[in-house]
């Protein structure tokens, strides 16, 4: 016996039944995507956000599963990406524009540096 419906038994039901089992998939689908999201997190990788979790009153890592991530802030792009051939890191940077917005690698102290706009420089 087949649990599912098919489309054709579903279109035989009364209008409420059909918005019912609708629901039903969507939810079923946002819950399955979720719960990817949530095992994502706790698998470790390479690259992770550390944020303070009021509730376990401590610092938490959440992972993501990627080999490139991204951050765009104040017109700058910043790249990571790391090398499956090379086992290195690549690091890109570039303006909104890519062309003539000048991005400068501002010293802030050992093995640290900012990336600001030429116009953000002090």
């Amino acid at each position: 016996m087949n649990a599912t419906p098919t489309p054709e038994q579903i279109e035989k039901l009364p209008k409420w039944a059909q918005e019912h089992i609708k629901d039903l998939d969507r939810r079923a689908f946002v819950s399955e995507r979720s719960l990817r999201e949530y095992r994502d997190s706790l698998t470790p990788s390479e690259f992770f956000v550390e944020e303070y979790d009021a509730d376990l009153k401590k610092m938490v890592r959440k992972y993501v599963q990627t080999n490139k991530i991204a951050v765009e802030r104040n017109k700058i792009h910043l790249e990571i990406i790391l090398r499956q051939d090379e086992n290195g890191i690549d690091v890109t940077w570039w303006s909104e524009d890519r062309l003539t917005r000048e991005i400068a690698l501002v010293p802030k102290g050992f093995n640290s540096i900012s990336i600001v706009g030429k116009d953000q420089m002090r």
